[in-house]
Parts: C-alpha cells; structure tokens; sequence
C-alpha cells in the first residue's frame, strides 16, 4: 500500500497526457484511481522517479524565515545634537539607502543576479519546480523564476516615489534610541510605520510591471505542463502579483538597511552634512 500511494500520487504528474477536465475537489486528496487512469504510459514510468512529489503539493505549510537580530550600532555621544537633526540624519540615511535600493535593484538583473534578494520559486509551486526539473523542463522553470525577478525589477524604480513619500511623512519618535540601537533600526521603524499602506501602494505598480514582464503567461505556461496539480494547488496571477509585492520589499529594505548600516559604521558613506554631524558624533 505504500509503494501505490507513492507511485500513484507522483503519476498524477501529466505531461501532455489526454486529461479530462474534470477537478478533484481541493478540500479532499483525490482517489488513488482518478490520478492514475489518466497518466501515459511514458509518464508513468517518468513519474517513478518522483517519489513523494504530490505529497508535497498538499502540504500548505509555508517555511517561516528566521528572525535574527541585527548587531548593535556604535555610540553616539548626542548631547550637542537638537531632536530636530537626529530626526533630519535619520531620513538622510534612508533617503540614501533607498535611492542605493533603487539603484541597484531597478536594473536588469538587479534581482535575478542577487544571492541576497534574488526571487525563487513561490513555496507552494517548489513541488511542481522539482517534478519539472526531473523530467527535463528545467528551462521553463528557470524562464518563470526570471519572470518574477524581471517583474520586481521593473517595478522598483516605478515605485520608489511611493517610498520618497511616506519617507517625507514618516514622523519619527525617540529619534535618539533609534540613533544608539540596533545599525537597521531606522529602517526596521521605518517599514514598521509604512509597510501596509506602502504595499497597497506597490502592488498596483508590481501588477503593472508583471504584465510588461508577460508573467502571466509564464505562470500559464508553467501550469499548462501540469493537469491536476495546476487545480490541486488553485495558484493563479493573482496569488504571484502578491509574491512579488512582497519578495521586491523585503529587496528594498533590506537594501535600505545594509546603507543605513554602512553609513553607521564608515565616515566615507556619510554624504550630508546632518549624517556627518550626528553619525559622527562618536563617544
């Protein structure tokens, strides 16, 4: 009973088989039967090597990133310093950090060739990447990943003016524990304060961006090589349009606040006199 659940779910793997259009309830892991009756014999014997590929695809659970806290900022010694400039070389700092973002993001492979914020494949999509893989469809799987990295590319540059907004809005409290806290803690207050009205913001500019990008058809071709997995896991355009909103801030921030730490910690990144005066304002 074992061996058939693992060779029957991993046969459901069609691959150009004549499928009908009937969908399996999405509440229910479907029949053993239903799956395998529609499988090619060539796939049946491609589907071997799958092993407990659609076992996956009813795992929802998504992977939850560690948290882990950023080191502490050096010192200042603030006393000769107004509320006003420690507020006013904080926003430098971002303000920096978000046009380093823009400037190194929102170029072509600004993501796709980034270890740090380079977009993979969605979480619940990875089993379908790795059936793909083994039956000689990488390539359209990496086509799709540089979709979604093209679509995050495109639509940073578009959208920092949203950034430059909230960034002029933001009001900032207790400027001086930001100032002696952690190197990212004016950007981890400044997503804090901003990030859900930012991406309401963003996401109609990613949408836009995924549509020039032709992500949309990636995502359908992807699909189309897959007959019941692709109405297993109910994945459309609007669930990658989410993805991609929130892969392409998590780059932006995390961008931001690599500068505001360089600028903390190296006299050379201060390029304002308010960033001079208070970052440099050591003990």
């Amino acid at each position: 009973m074992k061996l058939l659940c693992s060779f029957s779910l991993s046969s459901a793997l069609v691959l150009g088989a004549n499928a009908t259009e009937t969908t399996p309830s999405i509440t229910r892991q479907p029949d053993l039967r239903e799956l395998t009756q529609f499988a090619d014999p060539p796939i049946r014997v491609a589907a071997t090597k799958f092993g407990s590929f659609f076992r996956n695809l009813f795992k929802r659970k998504s992977k939850t990133e560690e948290n882990t806290e950023s080191e502490a900022a050096p010192k200042l010694n603030l006393k000769n310093i107004t509320p006003d400039q420690m507020k006013g070389a904080l926003k430098d700092a971002l303000g920096s950090g978000l046009d380093s973002a823009v400037a190194k993001l929102g170029v072509p492979g600004g993501f796709l060739n980034s270890k740090s914020v380079k977009l993979t494949m969605p979480e619940r999509l990875k089993p379908i990447e790795t059936g793909l893989r083994k039956v000689g469809q990488g390539e359209l799987v990496d086509k799709f990943v540089a979709s979604l990295n093209t679509a995050a590319e495109k639509a940073v540059p578009v959208a920092g003016g949203v950034f430059q907004d909230y960034l002029k809005k933001l009001p900032i409290k207790d400027a001086e524990k930001l100032l002696n806290n952690r190197v990212d803690s004016a950007t981890q207050y400044f997503r804090k304060n901003t990030e859900t009205e930012i991406t309401t913001q963003f996401r109609t500019k990613v949408k836009a961006m995924a549509e020039q990008s032709g992500l949309g058809d990636s995502l359908e071709a992807l699909m189309s090589k897959i007959k019941y997995g692709a109405s297993l896991l109910n994945y459309d355009i609007e669930d990658l349009d989410r993805y991609v909103t929130s892969k392409t801030l998590d780059g932006v921030f995390k961008m931001i606040a690599a500068e505001e730490k360089q600028i903390r910690q190296d006299p050379k990144r201060r390029t304002t006199e308010l960033l001079q005066r208070v970052f440099g304002a050591t003990k």
